[in-house]
């Protein structure tokens, strides 16, 4: 029996190291990679002022402006919104699909993947709050409705984020108010991708980004205003 026992002793010891070792290995394979390059690209991307590309008689208009008309047809033929709208769905993509990723060889933990949403949902929230806020003599706040179509894009299924940008733009103007534009928006994609697969952290961060600057404009008593082309 001794014999026996001895026998099986460095057994024990070998799977043991061996167990701590399959943990250690695991636990180094969750850690979140940031790829820098990437980062900074997609960054530059999302957070490039839309005002800097605005005329300058547009931008001193705009920071007096009091119209929140939503001028669908006239904001369709200025560039700038397109130019947002292709700028946001790069950087957005670049981000979630390339900069910051979790190394998935073993099962990732809810953790891992809260902390790379975390980091992702900061930095789209930032980049939201720079398109929104502007400054030119006073603050004023700017509608990026295409900078949000293109964050959407990158985000969603095609069927739901062309759902809830086609009738929330319908809604908007038929009313004629930009404001209309963001909840609706919100509360369509909500919808929509709920029915079709559920709740999800993303679809979470999605609709907040989609809400944040009509909240912004709320709680600092102000309104969103939109640049279309001509407005001078």
């Amino acid at each position: 029996m001794l014999l026996q026992l001895k026998d099986f002793a460095p057994e024990r010891v070998t799977s043991s190291v061996s167990r701590s070792a399959l943990k250690s290995r695991r636990k180094r394979s969750l850690d979140m990679q940031i790829d820098w390059p990437i980062l900074i690209g997609a960054s530059l991307l999302l957070f490039f002022p839309a005002s800097w590309i605005y005329p300058a008689a547009a931008k001193e208009r705009l920071s007096t402006y009091q119209s929140g008309r939503f001028r669908f047809g006239r904001m369709l033929g200025t560039w700038q919104h397109w130019f947002d709208l292709i700028r946001a769905c790069a950087g957005t993509y670049l981000l979630v699909e390339f900069a910051v990723l979790i190394d998935t060889e073993f099962v990732v933990e809810p953790s891992e993947k809260y902390l790379r949403w975390g980091l992702i949902g900061v930095i789209l929230t930032l980049a939201v709050i720079r398109q929104t806020v502007q400054h030119r003599q006073v603050f004023y706040f700017t509608a990026p409705v295409f900078y949000l179509w293109g964050i959407t894009i990158a985000l969603m299924d095609p069927f739901p984020a062309a759902f809830s940008i086609i009738f929330s733009s319908l809604f908007a103007r038929s009313l004629d108010h930009v404001e209309l534009k963001f909840p609706t928006m919100a509360v369509l994609l909500g919808v929509s991708v709920y029915l079709i697969s559920g709740s999800s952290i993303l679809l979470a961060l999605n609709v907040f980004l989609i809400i944040l600057p009509l909240f912004i404009a709320v709680a600092s008593m102000g309104h969103l205003v939109c640049y279309v082309r001509g407005l001078t």
